[in-house]
């Protein structure tokens, strides 16, 4: 809880530089990048517009001597651009069209442990670091409000999970009924009909909500039956579905299921080939995971933190899963994911100079 309370304080302390326009933070590119992805997906509300300066071409060297310090400009502005809430963002759409990379393709264990190994402890903002700190601890009593999501009380909420958890695996169970009787009548929903039934049946309520119990979240009812805590299932699910029919596309034709990529096909008649229905699919879950992003972020949400927190790793876990291939039926690489988080021992090079 300490370092929980460490990284409130310096969260606060980043947000009140950002607020003042501190030159420290806005005239480095890097370090004003990295400041609103951090601020952004810690919850702060920060415009994008304050990084138009970074965008000019001015802002970047012409010389070899430069080519490195511009190398890591450019990582995190595509750290920033990750971070869009919407699709009308030209800062940050122009910085994600120029380094077309994907979105979100790691979870947390991953990240922490690629960041620790590339973490340099010479660069010169963390040499600096000693001066927060010291502007930090001239107003302490600014930031005297300590509060611990871990002191929810568990057990009060067991029968609201109970009931919950029943009702949610009625559904899902429902859902794998309906997709049967499809089958089985060789019935072809719309896909307005298919992702309403696809998003339950993806089984993420049932998972969610035990998950929060386990965690010592108090998933009250009226937040659990809530409509946000309901669309961030919806999108999440969405997502993850989306990502499956993707990658399982031809595996599916063959064994006869369902599969939005097909009906968005037959949809159009025949006359969007598979592969441009499959880039459609990826827009669309661009459009959804902004939409989840947005509520995961926002401000004034009925739901907690952690309840939040929840869906949104489910659509980092599924990114991992469907981006680049089927890892759920073929799981070479999320073998070798799981063995470099849990097995393989940190790669950190013994070069930290000795900071005063």
């Amino acid at each position: 809880m300490h370092s929980e309370y460490n990284l409130k304080l310096t969260l606060r302390l980043v947000f009140r530089l950002w607020s003042q326009r501190d030159e420290e933070v806005m005239l480095d590119v890097a370090t004003c990048a990295t400041a609103f992805r951090v601020l952004r997906m810690n919850g702060y509300d920060v415009s994008s517009e304050e990084l138009s300066h970074v965008a000019e071409a001015s802002a970047f060297s012409n010389s070899v001597e430069g080519y490195m310090d511009d190398t890591e400009t450019i990582l995190e502005l595509y750290k920033a651009s990750e971070v869009s809430l919407s699709g009308n963002e030209p800062i940050l759409e122009k910085v994600e069209r120029a380094l077309q990379f994907p979105f979100y393709v790691t979870v947390d264990p991953l990240e922490q442990k690629k960041n620790i190994e590339n973490f340099d402890v010479r660069a010169s903002q963390i040499l600096k670091a000693k001066n927060l700190v010291k502007r930090r601890t001239r107003k302490p009593h600014i930031f005297s409000e300590e509060v611990h999501y871990s002191n929810f009380v568990s057990f009060p909420a067991f029968p609201t999970v109970i009931n919950g958890q029943f009702y949610t695996w009625i559904q899902y169970l429902s859902c794998l009924s309906t997709e049967a009787e499809w089958r089985r009548n060789k019935y072809v929903p719309t896909m307005e009909e298919y992702l309403a039934n696809a998003v339950v049946g993806y089984g993420l309520g049932p998972i969610t909500l035990m998950s929060l119990y386990f965690l010592g979240q108090c998933p009250w009812e009226d937040i659990i039956e809530g409509p946000e805590y309901s669309e961030l299932l919806r999108l999440s699910s969405l997502c993850g579905r989306l990502m499956n029919d993707s990658q399982t596309f031809e595996r599916e034709c063959k064994d006869g299921k369902l599969n939005s990529v097909s009906l968005l096909v037959l949809e159009r008649g025949g006359t969007m080939s598979v592969e441009a229905a499959k880039e459609a699919i990826w827009e669309s879950i661009a459009s959804y995971r902004r939409d989840l992003l947005r509520l995961f972020l926002g401000e004034g949400c009925l739901v907690p933190r952690p309840g939040r927190e929840i869906p949104w790793r489910f659509y980092k876990t599924s990114h991992v899963f469907y981006c680049h291939a089927d890892e759920y039926s073929s799981a070479k690489e999320m073998l070798a994911a799981l063995s470099a988080a849990i097995s393989e021992p940190l790669k950190v090079e013994d070069s930290s100079p000795c900071l005063h």
